[in-house]
């Protein structure tokens, strides 16, 4: 037994919890057309404390405008009830060896990891945005925006600074503002504010290479690998956003 989760021949293994995870897999690269294989030996190492939305992610004061803008009942509060979950997100860095056409590769990447627990109702879901990776600084960030079908316009995200606590960002778009008409593009360009009564901070994504795939019938995500630009420094990471087909039929 062990502590994680697989997925056929890969296998996630947790350590040391909050601080070491282990990454293996050896197999086809393509189950769909075999030949070619892989074995992959990597460790993740925290290199950064656990981050906590429900403690430094979400902007209160814009949640509590946007419910206290809805129409109130038993049924919207049940529904409000339902969004429970727990988010967190963590830097790190994954280290070991690849093994691919004889030849043995030693990687040593930054990156993060989260991890989501609680009910997902897709259908619920309208749209969103995710945009999280890591300046060329070091520093973890995080953009989020989400509308549900019975409250829009919630919105999460952080900028870490060197030296002091997690910055929650006092102002970002919303979905309108940041993506406009609902497609799935490929650059994005807005600003946010870091502090309260602070300067705008321009945030730019240049989205290079995508992984599209569907929850449950009903809900398109599109993942994309993405280099991003905030505040005139560049970093790397994931640039997610997802919709409704119900309810943007033509858009996919």
């Amino acid at each position: 037994e062990y502590n994680g989760f697989r997925q056929g021949d890969l296998v996630y293994e947790c350590v040391d919890p909050g601080k070491l995870w282990k990454i293996s897999y050896k197999g086809f690269i393509d189950e769909q057309n075999p030949g070619e294989t892989i074995s992959i030996d990597l460790i993740w190492k925290a290199d950064d404390s656990i981050l906590d939305f429900g403690v430094e992610g979400v902007n209160y004061e814009n949640t509590a405008r946007q419910i206290a803008a809805q129409k109130w009942s038993s049924r919207f509060f049940t529904e409000l009830k339902g969004l429970g979950k727990a988010h967190y997100e963590q830097k790190g860095v994954l280290s070991g060896t690849v093994k691919y056409k004889g030849k043995t590769y030693e990687p040593e990447l930054t990156g993060v990891r989260d991890h989501s627990f609680g009910t997902r109702d897709w259908r619920k879901w309208d749209r969103h945005m995710w945009l999280v990776g890591v300046l060329d600084d070091g520093r973890l960030f995080n953009i989020s925006a989400i509308n549900y079908t019975f409250i829009t316009n919630l919105k999460a995200g952080f900028i870490e600074e060197i030296g002091q606590p997690d910055t929650t960002i006092y102002s970002s778009p919303g979905l309108d503002e940041a993506i406009g008409n609902p497609a799935l593009p490929k650059k994005l360009n807005f600003d946010i504010v870091k502090v309260k009564e602070g300067a705008k901070a321009p945030v730019k994504v240049n989205m290079k290479q995508f992984f599209p795939f569907m929850m449950d019938g009903v809900y398109h995500i599109r993942q994309a690998v993405a280099e991003f630009e905030i505040d005139g420094v560049g970093g790397q990471g994931i640039a997610e956003m997802g919709l409704n087909t119900t309810h943007y039929p033509d858009v996919i």
